[in-house]
């Protein structure tokens, strides 16, 4: 339950922080719909960490744990499918624009991120009508009764390897499109980051979740945690996090920039006394007045000179 407070706060203040900065020019470059979108996906990913640890102790039925199983699942598939999908759209973009082409479709580029989801959709909704997973209780310790909740079915492991198939082939679009994407046009550099980070834990985790699985559902079910946790909080800080500190860099830079002028216009005129540091708007108008006497004086010279 911590993981979960966690991530989906990050992911909530990643939300709330370009809704605020949309109409800023770095959001506004990196899309605020993709942007969205990877916090919805995140959002679904982190979502799955709590599913995925239900069981008796928490007052369910049977059919209460046979739902959360199949939602884990739902969220899971979903958060990746987006994620990786979003990712490849803003990168194939970045990509046309490089190749001077103008007009890009809209539907064109939606279209593969569009059909793997429907893909996706259609795998999990076939794993319901026949994978027939379902919430079970398992004895592996008779002498103990110690037992292992798990989320099992007749042909769920099919399904569930090629779900994740479909994932590396998503990963590997991505990585191919981030290593063929001018990195000044695109966060092609954080993309790759992000497939590296989560290859290194799918590389941990994986083995962890299948070893363990029948044999104790407490580490399980921390695989699955840290699967869940790492995914939202690695797309957040690898894709939104640099874009805020440059926005923050930028207004820094702004701002010493506005110091630095209204310090110039302060020492090369006369301020009168009701004109102030910190009042721009005095620093305007003396600056105004000072280039109006500037030129009136160079149209007396002109004139002089003529005469």
């Amino acid at each position: 339950m911590i993981l979960f407070v966690i991530s989906i706060a990050i992911v909530i203040a990643s939300a709330v922080w370009v809704f605020y900065n949309r109409g800023h020019a770095i959001v506004i470059n990196a899309q605020p719909g993709f942007l969205y979108t990877i916090c919805f996906a995140a959002a679904l990913s982190s979502t799955s960490i709590v599913l995925a640890g239900f069981d008796e102790s928490w007052g369910f039925e049977q059919e209460d744990l046979d739902l959360s199983c199949y939602s884990w699942m739902w969220c899971d598939a979903l958060a990746n499918t987006l994620i990786y999908g979003a990712l490849f759209t803003k990168l194939w973009r970045a990509k046309q624009v490089f190749n001077n082409k103008n007009t890009v479709s809209l539907w064109r580029l939606l279209l593969p991120g569009a059909l793997m989801l429907l893909v996706v959709i259609a795998v999990l909704i076939a794993m319901k009508l026949h994978g027939s997973i379902r919430w079970t209780r398992l004895i592996i310790d008779d002498a103990s009764e110690e037992s292992v909740g798990i989320c099992s079915g007749r042909s769920s492991y099919h399904y569930l390897v090629l779900l994740n198939c479909i994932y590396l082939i998503q990963a590997a679009k991505t990585g191919f499109m981030a290593w063929r994407t001018k990195p000044s046009l695109s966060e092609s550099k954080w993309v790759l980051a992000f497939l590296l980070v989560q290859s290194q834990v799918i590389l941990v985790g994986a083995p962890i979740i299948v070893l363990l699985n029948k044999i104790n559902s407490s580490a399980r079910s921390i695989g699955f945690a840290l699967l869940a946790f790492s995914f939202p909080v690695s797309v957040c800080g690898l894709i939104i996090f640099p874009k805020v500190l440059a926005v923050t860099r930028m207004r820094r830079s702004v701002d010493a920039t506005s110091r630095r002028g209204s310090n110039v216009a302060l020492s090369e005129g006369d301020m009168g006394s009701s004109a102030r540091v910190d009042d721009p708007l005095a620093v305007r108008n003396e600056c105004t007045a000072r280039n109006a006497r500037s030129l009136a004086d160079s149209r007396v010279q002109m004139v002089t000179i003529d005469d």
